[in-house]
C-alpha cells in the first residue's frame, strides 16, 4: 500500500524574488491548484504503514509528511512553457498541519522564484499532469501551454516574464516540507538554504537543472525528442558510477588453548555496536574523500564492504538482532548529502537455532497410553514385546503412535525403554511393536522425541544397491520427489555428520550425498533399506543466514536484503567434525529456501521453501536481482558466484522475454575473485568485488561492443579510515583502508 502521492507543480518561469530578498506573493504557482482536494477521502488508507514488531502487528497512520522531487522538466521556456515539478509527497493530514516551500535557483544560484502551501493547499494540488497536449494528434506528446488564472494584472507579469527570457539559464529546485502550519512564514529570499534545513522538523529534497538554453537541448535530445520537446526524467537518472571499496579483513584469533576463535569483542551486542561504528566511520570518510566525485548528481557512487563484516565472537548473532543493522546505519546514510549513493555494508551473519523454533517445541510431546497385553518375542535382530492396548480414562486413544510412520517414536515404563518400530490393528486390539521386554500390563508412556535430538524429513527412496568396502556394509539410496515426502536437504552440508536415515527398524548413519546426474544420491550404513517412504533424521542444527545488507542513500525506503545461497566449508571454523557457531560445535544447514549444492548447478535443486525466481521486487526477499533508481543489480556473495548463481538463472527463466538484464554485478566476497566466465553484466556494465580474505578490491568494465572486460584503475593508493573510540584490530584483522576507481560509465537499462 502506498504511503506517498505523486503531485504536480506549475512555474511559468516568471520570478517573484526581488533584489531586496523581498517575495511578491502575487505570482505565484497557485493557478494550477484544484477547487477542492483530490482523493483525500483515501488519505488515512494511503498513509498507513504496516509496523512488524515483536509479537504483534499494529496500524501506523499518524507519520509526518515528507517530500521528494520526483521529475522536473529538463528544458522549458519562460512564459511561453510552464516548468512542471512532481513531488512525491506524503499525504497531509486531514488537518492540514503542515506546510511546504518551493524554491527555484537560477543563474548562478542566485534564488529566482519562492513559493509557500499550506497543507490545504497542497492537498489541492493535481495527482496527474494536468499540461495540456500541443498537437492534438499526438496525443501521448505533452505540451507546456495552460492558462494562468493569477489575480495580478497581465502586464506587470509580461513585463516580468519578458526580463526573465531574455538569456539561457539553468534552473535547480529545492522543497522543504514541515509537519505543522506557517512553518515558513519568516522565510524570505535572503534566508539561506541552510538557515532553512535547520528549522525544527524541516525535511527538504533537490533536483537537477533545468535550462533554457535551445541549442545545448537540441543538440543534447534533437535526435531522439525533436525541438522544444521536454524529457522527463526522474532526478537519479545516473550516467556514470564510481566504485569505493572498503578493504577491511573479518578474520580470526586464537584462544587461550590456542585454537581458532572468531574475532570480536563483548557480548553480541556490544560486539554489533561497535562494528556499526567502524561502518559509519567508513562511510563518512568516503563521502570526504577529496578522489570521490560530490558536485555531479549524475554520477552514483557505490560503495561495498566484504563478505562477514558483521559476525561477531560467536561467528553469528541471533537473527532478531542483525535485523536492526540498516535502521541504525541509516541515521548517518539518511543524510541528503548521501542521496546519489548505493550502499552494500557487506554481509551478516544471523543463526536460527532448530530447538528454540515453536514448532519443534510441540514435536517434543509425551502421550499416556494403557498397556493390556505384552508379549516377548525374538527376530534375526533381537528380542522384541508385542503390545497390546485398551481404552482408559485418562490416557490416549491408543492409535496415536500410527503418527509415528514408523519414526523415532520411544515407549517407556518405569526403567523398561523400547523404540516403536511397528504398530497397527491385525484384529480388535491395538498393536505396537517395541524393541525392548520387561513391559507389563498398566500405563505406560509414548514419546516422540523434539528436534533438538532429531528432527524429521520424510524421504522417498526410488532404489536401494547394496555396496561395500573394506571397512562396513552400506547402501547407496537414490531419492526422489513424491507427494507428502520432502525433497532431500544436502545433510552432508550440515557438517562433518550425524544425520541417520531410518526405515521401520532399520537405521544408518548418512556417510555421503550429494547431487549427480539430476538424482540425489545417499549413502547409508546399512544393507536393510529398499525403495519406499523413509525418514531422514537432523541432529540437532542450527540454521545460517548470510545476508548481503544493501541500502541507498537518503531513501528510507530503499533497502534489499540479498541471501547467500551456496555455503562454503571455509565460512566457519571447523572443530571436532563439525562447524564451531554461538559457541558449540553444532551441524549447520542452509537458510531454508537455498538450493542443494551439487557438482554443477544445473543438478541443484530447491529445497522446502524454495524462490521460484531470483527478483527480489520486494527487497526482502532475498533475491539476487533488484532494481533502485531504474539500475537493475545481480548480487552474489562469495561461492554464490563461483557456482554461477545468476549465472544459471540467466540460463534458464532469467533470459525469457520481459526480464530485466543486470547493468551493476557486485560480489562482497571472503575468498572470491572476479570469474570472467561467469559475469553476467551487459554490455558496457560493470563488475565489482570486494574480498576480506584479500583484503582487496576488483572493478571491471565490459566493452561496450564485445564481452571483453577491462580492469578500472583506482585513484592513487588506498587511504586509512580513522575510527574514533573503537580498536578496528579487535574485530578484523587489519585497519580499514577505501580503495576509490576512476569514474565509469553506466549501461542503459535493458530487459529481454
Amino acid at each position: 500500500m502506498p504511503s506517498s502521492e505523486t503531485r504536480y507543480v506549475h512555474w511559468d518561469g516568471v520570478p517573484n524574488v526581488g533584489a531586496d530578498g523581498a517575495v511578491d506573493t502575487r505570482i505565484n504557482c497557485k493557478f494550477a491548484l484544484l477547487a477542492d482536494p483530490e482523493k483525500y477521502t483515501e488519505l488515512r488508507k494511503l498513509a498507513a504503514t504496516l509496523v512488524v514488531g515483536e509479537g504483534t502487528t499494529k496500524l501506523v497512520t499518524d507519520r509526518p509528511p515528507r517530500v521528494r522531487i520526483k521529475e522536473v522538466d529538463e528544458h522549458f521556456v519562460p512564459v511561453e512553457q510552464l516548468l512542471t515539478v512532481g513531488l512525491r509527497v506524503r499525504p497531509v493530514p486531514e488537518d492540514g498541519k503542515a506546510s511546504l516551500l518551493l524554491r527555484i535557483y537560477g543563474k548562478d544560484g542566485a534564488l529566482v522564484y519562492q513559493e509557500s502551501f499550506t497543507g490545504d493547499e497542497m492537498r489541492r494540488m493535481h495527482t496527474r499532469d494536468q499540461r495540456s497536449t500541443q498537437d492534438p494528434k499526438k496525443p501521448t506528446e505533452k505540451g507546456k501551454a495552460n492558462p494562468r488564472r493569477n489575480l495580478q494584472t497581465e502586464a506587470s507579469r509580461k513585463k516580468k516574464g519578458a526580463d526573465a527570457a531574455g538569456t539561457p539559464v539553468t534552473y535547480t529546485v529545492r522543497a522543504w516540507i514541515a509537519a505543522r502550519k506557517l512553518a515558513f512564514a519568516r522565510v524570505d529570499g535572503k534566508t539561506t538554504a541552510d538557515e532553512i534545513d535547520g528549522i525544527d522538523g524541516v525535511i527538504s529534497n533537490k533536483a537537477r537543472g533545468a535550462h533554457t538554453d535551445d541549442q545545448k537541448f537540441e543538440a543534447k535530445h534533437g535526435d531522439k525528442l525533436g525541438r522544444n520537446q521536454t524529457e522527463v526524467r526522474a532526478p537519479n537518472d545516473y550516467k556514470s558510477a564510481q566504485c569505493i571499496g572498503f578493504l577491511i579483513k573479518p578474520g580470526y584469533s586464537k584462544n587461550q588453548k590456542d585454537q581458532k576463535i572468531y574475532r570480536g569483542k563483548g557480548t553480541d551486542a556490544e560486539d554489533l555496536e561497535k562494528r556499526i561504528a567502524i561502518m559509519k566511520a567508513a562511510v563518512v570518510a568516503a563521502a570526504e574523500d577529496e578522489r570521490v566525485e560530490k558536485d555531479d548528481s549524475e554520477v552514483l557512487k557505490i560503495f561495498m564492504a566484504p563478505e562477514f563484516f558483521f559476525r561477531g565472537t560467536s561467528g553469528g548473532y541471533p537473527l532478531d538482532q542483525i535485523a536492526g543493522i540498516l535502521e541504525k546505519l541509516r541515521v548517518e546514510t539518511n543524510k541528503p548529502e548521501y542521496k546519489d549513493w548505493l550502499f552494500v555494508f557487506g554481509t551478516a551473519i544471523g543463526y536460527l537455532k532448530h530447538e528454540d523454533q515453536p514448532e519443534a517445541k510441540k514435536e517434543g510431546r509425551t502421550f499416556k497410553l494403557r498397556i493390556k497385553s505384552a508379549i516377548e518375542l525374538s527376530d534375526d535382530r533381537g528380542k522384541f514385546t508385542e503390545l497390546g492396548f485398551e481404552s482408559a480414562q485418562g490416557c490416549e486413544d491408543p492409535q496415536i503412535t500410527a503418527q509415528s510412520k514408523g519414526g523415532d517414536w520411544w515407549i517407556s515404563q518405569g526403567n523398561v525403554v523400547g523404540r516403536i518400530f511397528a504398530d497397527g490393528r491385525p484384529s480388535d486390539t491395538w498393536l505396537v511393536y517395541a524393541r525392548a521386554t520387561g513391559f507389563k500390563a498398566g500405563e505406560a508412556v509414548v514419546e516422540v522425541p523434539p528436534p533438538a535430538q532429531m528432527k524429521k524429513h520424510p524421504v522417498w527412496i526410488t532404489s536401494a544397491v547394496k555396496m561395500t568396502d573394506k571397512k562396513y556394509p552400506y547402501s547407496e539410496l537414490k531419492l526422489g520427489e513424491k507427494a507428502s515426502h520432502e525433497h532431500p536437504k544436502v545433510t552432508a552440508a550440515s557438517g562433518a555428520g550425524g544425520w541417520v536415515l531410518a526405515q521401520g527398524d532399520n537405521r544408518g548413519s548418512v556417510l555421503a550425498d550429494g547431487i549427480f546426474g539430476g538424482t540425489y544420491v545417499l549413502h547409508a550404513r546399512g544393507h536393510d533399506f529398499t525403495a519406499g517412504s523413509a525418514d531422514l533424521l537432523e541432529p540437532v542444527a542450527t540454521e545460517i543466514f548470510n545476508v548481503a545488507l544493501v541500502q541507498k542513500g537518503a531513501t528510507p525506503a530503499a533497502a534489499v536484503l540479498v541471501y547467500k545461497e551456496f555455503r562454503s566449508q571455509l565460512d566457519f571454523i571447523v572443530r571436532d567434525t563439525k562447524l564451531l557457531i554461538h559457541e558449540e560445535n553444532r551441524n549447520l544447514t542452509p537458510t531454508a529456501g537455498a538450493r542443494a549444492p551439487a557438482v554443477n548447478i544445473k543438478d541443484a535443486k530447491p529445497v522446502k521453501g524454495s524462490r521460484t525466481s531470483e527478483l527480489n521486487k520486494s527487497g526482502l526477499g532475498g533475491g539476487a536481482i533488484f532494481e533502485i533508481d531504474g539500475i537493475t543489480y545481480g548480487l552474489e556473495v562469495c561461492l554464490d558466484h563461483g557456482i554461477r548463481r545468476l549465472g544459471y538463472y540467466y540460463n534458464t527463466e532469467g533470459g525469457k522475454a520481459g526480464h530485466p538484464a543486470v547493468q551493476v554485478q557486485l560480489i562482497p566476497s571472503w575468498g572470491m575473485s572476479i570469474n570472467d566466465n561467469n559475469v553476467v553484466a551487459i554490455l558496457g556494465g560493470l563488475v565489482f568485488n570486494v574480498d576480506g580474505d584479500r583484503g582487496d578490491s576488483t572493478l571491471k568494465a565490459r566493452e561496450t561492443n564485445s564481452f571483453t572486460l577491462n580492469a578500472v584503475d583506482q585513484i592513487d593508493a588506498p587511504a586509512d579510515v580513522q575510527v574514533d573510540g573503537v580498536e578496528v584490530k579487535d574485530y578484523f584483522e587489519s585497519g580499514g583502508k577505501l580503495a576509490v576507481y576512476e569514474i565509469v560509465e553506466l549501461p542503459g537499462p535493458y530487459t529481454f
